[in-house]
């Protein structure tokens, strides 16, 4: 479903991409889980020749509200 959401996002010409990792409280905050979907997604988006600077990856954890704003918060 990844594939799809990101070749969508092209189609429709989004100029960024805000990449949200969630659950990482579950792994411990895992630096290597967290690099190894980077790269996965990376890859994804070379095939559909999307920029890599106009993409931003950010690690959450949206049960435990860390990495969100105060104002998602609910």
């Amino acid at each position: 479903m990844l594939k799809e959401h990101l070749l969508l996002a092209r189609c429709r010409n989004f100029k960024n991409l805000i990449v949200l990792i969630n659950k990482m409280d579950t792994i411990d905050w895992s630096q290597e889980r967290y690099l190894k979907i980077v790269s996965t997604v990376q890859t994804y988006l070379k095939e559909i020749r999307w920029k890599d600077d106009h993409t931003t990856f950010l690690p959450i954890s949206a049960w435990e509200v860390i990495g969100l704003s105060e104002s998602d918060k609910f």
